[in-house]
């Protein structure tokens, strides 16, 4: 058996006060007036014994999403500083909403271009960091437990909600453990505040770090579960709020985790792509969805400005596509499985992949690599609503064919136990 060596840096990614913040609505000129808490990418290093192909990086950011450019940017400059394959280098965001626009969303956070210039060296002195602290790891221990009661399913009532904290510890030999937590959630604790925070996730992050432990998080299928808080007034939440829910989730981690030590042998990483089926969508079908949602009266507020742009970014794209391309990654070892996939994704479809590996730690995140935007089940397609037809708008995206979610999940099943 190979001797697996970890290793943890990261590097704070604030951005200065004034910068534009991302989420709630379109041209809100939301910006930073404080900063809470700030914002992090921490990095991952995974390296296995005289594995010819280097080492794997999970690269963790507490942003709304990358945007493609962005994406491929940073994956771009790390491969050549690190010499590390690109399809080694695996991207997630946290998905807060009191971070910066990064020039994903459409309306929602203009980006700074000077604050995202500075986003690749950041990133690469974490990345650096990480590597020079590599060191061999005795052990894996497991954590799986629902005592963490934070969010609720916004969509449709009575909706499945996935209350557990998973994740893991890698227990190492003369150097701290390094902890990989998740919980599905959106992080909208403080609601469109003028602020800066990483809200729950960075709670999270900072108490199990309060605990002895380096750690990271990774958010779940958040697409349709929002804070507690939003279930009673909307936009309520407050900073302790959300440090409530981070303590919560570090608690259930550390109640969840498991006194054996697993082997962490066999690592494994790989880039994979799933083909999700679309809407056939013309200039045309365009100027009729517009039409019903004014007949509707449910027009979001200063949306008129969002369709030009919008629909320049689908001429980009290919009008009447039948398909696109989700690019999909793996990271496993020992019991562990992780799949990153670019979606918002549901709870249900979270739920269909790990259920088809059972006896493994099977972690799916959301908002990995460039988030391509929400992908609802068919129960949600079918009830409408804001993520299944006018997130499109603020992604820039095409919509999905009703059972898109399905036929992605059956995809990445099949993909990953290809490559198994």
């Amino acid at each position: 058996m190979q001797a697996l060596y970890a290793g943890y840096g990261a590097e704070d990614i604030t951005p200065p006060l004034g910068t534009e913040l991302s989420g709630y609505g379109y041209f809100l000129g939301r910006r930073a007036a404080e900063v809470l808490d700030p914002l992090w990418a921490r990095c991952l290093a995974l390296q296995e014994g005289s594995d010819q192909e280097g080492p794997a990086l999970l690269i963790c950011c507490d942003l709304v999403g990358l945007s493609p450019a962005l994406f491929d940017g940073l994956r771009r400059r790390l491969a050549e500083a690190l010499g590390i394959p690109a399809g080694r280098l695996h991207f997630v965001c946290t998905h807060t909403h009191t971070g910066p626009g990064t020039g994903l969303l459409i309306g929602c956070g203009e980006p700074d271009p000077a604050y995202l210039a500075t986003l690749p060296e950041k990133i690469l002195a974490a990345a650096r960091a990480a590597l020079s602290d590599l060191a061999a790891v005795d052990g894996l221990r497991l954590s799986d437990s629902s005592g963490a009661s934070v969010g609720y399913n916004r969509t449709i009532a009575n909706s499945p909600l996935d209350p557990a904290t998973r994740g893991w510890v890698f227990v190492r030999q003369d150097a701290a453990p390094i902890a990989v937590v998740q919980h599905a959630c959106h992080p909208v604790t403080l609601g469109p505040a003028e602020a800066v925070s990483a809200d729950f996730p960075g709670q999270a992050v900072r108490e199990l770090e309060r605990q002895g432990c380096r750690a990271l998080f990774i958010n779940g299928p958040c697409g349709d579960v929002d804070p507690l808080v939003n279930q009673t007034a909307w936009g309520s939440g407050t900073p302790e709020d959300a440090a409530r829910y981070g303590q919560a989730i570090a608690r259930s981690f550390r109640d969840g985790l498991s006194s054996r030590l697993l082997p962490p042998e066999g690592l494994r990483s790989a880039v994979f792509h799933v083909t999700v089926p679309l809407r056939p969508f013309t200039p045309g079908s365009l100027a009729c969805l517009l039409a019903e949602q004014e007949k509707r009266g449910d027009r979001p507020p200063r949306s008129a400005g969002v369709f030009p742009l919008y629909e320049e970014r689908i001429r980009q794209q290919g009008w009447d596509r039948e398909s696109e391309t989700a690019s999909v990654f793996r990271l496993s070892f020992g019991p562990v499985l992780l799949v990153g996939t670019p979606y918002e994704l549901f709870t249900e479809t979270g739920r269909a992949i790990r259920e088809a590996f059972p006896g493994k730690m099977v972690l799916v995140a959301g908002n990995a690599s460039s988030t391509h935007g929400y992908l609802p089940t068919r129960a949600a397609m079918e009830k409408g609503g804001y993520e299944t037809v006018d997130s499109a708008f603020v992604y820039g995206r095409p919509l999905q064919k009703t059972g898109a979610a399905e036929a992605f999940a059956q995809g990445v099943i099949a993909q990953l136990r290809r490559l198994a």
